[in-house]
């Protein structure tokens, strides 16, 4: 799956789980993006329960926030405000998502 923001374009290496599977089966989602410290995240049309959820992820971490359905990329320290389904991992420009603002456009393809 690719992220593609006015900068840059982020290669995303899905797993194989079945909220992973469900989002690539939207694809395309475009939406604005939210930021919160050093995680992005935006609402997107897939509603999906929590999976191997887990309080606790790496930088590079794409996830699925269920209680928003919402598409989140923590790029940094920062943490969930609660459990996600992991759904895979940013493979390059990870440091260009500190370029990311409050309502930048981003969509996944």
């Amino acid at each position: 799956m690719r992220l593609r923001h006015k900068n840059f374009v982020s290669e995303i290496e899905l797993n194989k789980s079945k909220t992973a599977a469900q989002i690539e089966k939207a694809l395309p989602i475009s939406g604005n993006t939210e930021v919160w410290q050093e995680e992005i995240y935006f609402e997107i049309p897939v509603v999906a329960d929590l999976e191997n959820g887990r309080e606790r992820v790496e930088s590079g971490d794409v996830t699925y926030w269920p209680n928003g359905r919402c598409f989140c990329v923590f790029f940094g320290k920062s943490q969930p405000i609660s459990a996600v389904t992991v759904i895979g991992k940013v493979k390059n420009n990870l440091d260009k998502f500190k370029e990311i603002r409050q309502g930048d456009r981003i969509s996944l393809e």
